[in-house]
């Protein structure tokens, strides 16, 4: 490109950035969903999510949860999540979000 047009140049801007992200076991949010969840095994994902973001930008202590599969059928075609993990999932964030500010917990699961 310089032959032809000696005064051309590329410059490049990073407009985002993928902050790794690793749940800290002993965070108190960790262990509320654990609870609540009845899982304690540590799961790993190859996604990318502002939970690294939260955590190391913002010291926001985080954990990723939601319904439905990563591997079975999040983006990818006729993705769908089934009506009962999104049942499940609200009570999960219902609880926690009572866990959390100290009212308790009516433990919907």
């Amino acid at each position: 490109m310089k032959k032809e047009y000696p005064n051309a140049k590329i410059d490049f801007l990073c407009v985002s950035e993928s902050i790794p992200f690793e749940a800290k076991e002993s965070a108190p949010v960790t262990q509320h969903v654990r609870r609540l969840v009845k899982d304690t095994e540590v799961h790993k994902m190859g996604a990318l999510t502002e939970a690294g973001y939260f955590q190391k930008r913002l010291s926001i202590p985080t954990v990723i949860l939601g319904p439905g599969s990563l591997e079975h059928c999040a983006h990818k075609p006729d993705e769908f999540v089934e009506t009962s993990e999104m049942d499940m999932c609200y009570k999960v964030l219902i609880d926690l979000a009572e866990l959390i500010s100290g009212n308790g917990s009516t433990h919907r699961l």
